[in-house]
């Protein structure tokens, strides 16, 4: 497992910001290396999120995937049960998370984690967000599955590419 740091993140985006071509490529190199994982994208867990939300999760979860397959681009196929557990062990993490603030209730996950800067990307694309004035406002149920979701898909693959 390689390291996803902040220039691979950074570049991934510029990618996306440069050609319109891009996130589409990288959805069609998504869907036939994790077939599985693409698909939980689009899973019951997301129903609740608002539509500018299921954009921006869907956009997130694109420039992890290309960030992460830049440094690591041998993973091997990542199972539903795989995902399931991750997302299941995320869930427990959250709600025992004793902060009283989005960014408190985050602290737990960055114990020791292996992909930081991947994980702070997320929680910055969320919170940062908020402190904009015209910029969208996330709901507090779409922030928590966003976050959960979008940490599964980190731990997927850096389990897979272990």
């Amino acid at each position: 497992m390689n390291f996803v740091g902040e220039q691979i993140i950074e570049g991934a985006m510029l990618a996306f910001e440069q050609s319109p071509k891009a996130e589409k490529k990288t959805t069609e190199i998504f869907t036939s290396k994790q077939e599985m994982l693409y698909a939980y994208l689009f899973s019951d867990s997301f129903s609740f999120l608002k539509e500018e939300e299921q954009e921006i999760f869907l956009y997130l979860a694109l420039l992890i995937f290309k960030a992460f397959d830049e440094v690591n681009p041998d993973i091997d196929p990542i199972t539903q049960d795989s995902i399931g557990g991750f997302e299941e062990e995320n869930w427990e993490i959250w709600n025992e998370a004793s902060g009283k603030t989005f960014t408190e209730k985050m602290d737990p996950f960055f114990l020791n984690y292996p992909q930081e800067d991947l994980l702070a990307f997320v929680e910055d694309s969320i919170i940062e967000d908020e402190e904009e004035e015209d910029s969208f406002q996330f709901t507090k149920e779409g922030k928590e599955i966003m976050i959960i979701g979008l940490k599964t898909v980190i731990d997927a693959l850096n389990s897979a590419s272990a």
